[in-house]
């Protein structure tokens, strides 16, 4: 199958089904938890929407990568995570609850702001490079149509049909990983006459720039006061990225198959990086109490 048949249509279709099992494992009340529990769920979205792409930037910067990679890793940092920093925090056993709150508002936000940080970003490393015409309205109607017009269908299924919600909630999720990889596969494949660069370039820098995104989550959490499992959960969550939106942006609206290697590298290293932090993480559970209220 060609690669532009898969990024174009296949990738776009799948982040729908994606968003739409999102939707499916929301509630209401999901929503609520921003008023009920505002310093963690803030916290959270500064984490996120703020600090991260400031870490983003000062990674890349320090290491001076090439204008398209840089390019890719800030569009990725500019994605928070979707429905695998779910699974990673049930898996972790962090504070779910905080992990789909977190998601699910920052999934109904950056669609209307990552057009704008996508604009600046190329604007900053590209220069005025006509090579790049980046509708940013366009894009926000795209970004609508994939991730929030699907959240929205699938919070109203779970609604009327909580049972049949319920049943399709972890093939849908186990579905949004695997595909994550396929995807990543696919680009890696189309770039492999570039996978030196990947490998001497790009990968120590997304191991680094993982790394430090679990670590500012974490401690960022702690200097707010959140417990123990909070701040796992937002170390989670600033990790893992969702690298099917960056792919959507660098490769189906921008078309580049070469800035998709950043965000595709990213996604492969982030589980990894993820996993050893979950595991470091353990020591620091010793003494507190297994049932947490969130702040």
């Amino acid at each position: 199958m060609e690669f532009g048949i898969i990024i174009k249509v296949i990738l776009p279709i799948s982040l729908i089904i994606i968003m739409m099992g999102m939707g499916m494992s929301l509630t209401i009340g999901d929503f609520k938890r921003v008023t009920q529990y505002p310093k963690a769920v803030i916290t959270g979205m500064i984490a996120q929407m703020i600090l991260l792409p400031i870490m983003a930037f000062i990674v890349i910067t320090l290491f001076d990568l090439d204008p398209l990679m840089s390019t890719g890793l800030m569009i990725l940092a500019f994605c928070p995570g979707g429905a695998s920093s779910n699974m990673i925090s049930f898996l972790a056993r962090a504070d779910l609850a905080l992990s789909i709150t977190l998601t699910a508002i920052v999934s109904l936000i950056v669609p209307f702001i990552i057009p704008l940080q996508v604009a600046t970003t190329l604007t900053y490393f590209m220069g005025d490079s006509s090579s790049f015409n980046f509708p940013v309205l366009e894009t926000i109607i795209k970004l609508l149509v994939v991730t929030i017009i699907p959240i929205v269908i699938g919070l109203q299924i779970n609604r009327s049909f909580p049972k049949f919600s319920k049943k399709v909630e972890s093939p849908v999720k186990i579905f949004s990983f695997l595909f994550l990889f396929l995807i990543i596969a696919v680009v890696l494949n189309k770039n492999w006459h570039n996978i030196d660069v990947v490998f001497k370039s790009v990968a120590p820098i997304a191991i680094i720039l993982s790394t430090c995104n679990f670590i500012l989550g974490y401690f960022v959490s702690k200097l707010m006061g959140l417990k123990h499992k909070q701040s796992t959960t937002i170390g989670i969550e600033v990790g893992i990225q969702n690298g099917t939106i960056a792919l959507i942006i660098t490769g189906t609206i921008l078309g580049n198959p070469e800035m998709s290697l950043a965000p595709a590298t990213y996604g492969l290293f982030m589980y990894f990086t993820g996993l050893v932090f979950v595991w470091i993480t353990k020591f620091f559970e010793k003494g507190t109490p297994e049932i947490e209220v969130m702040n």
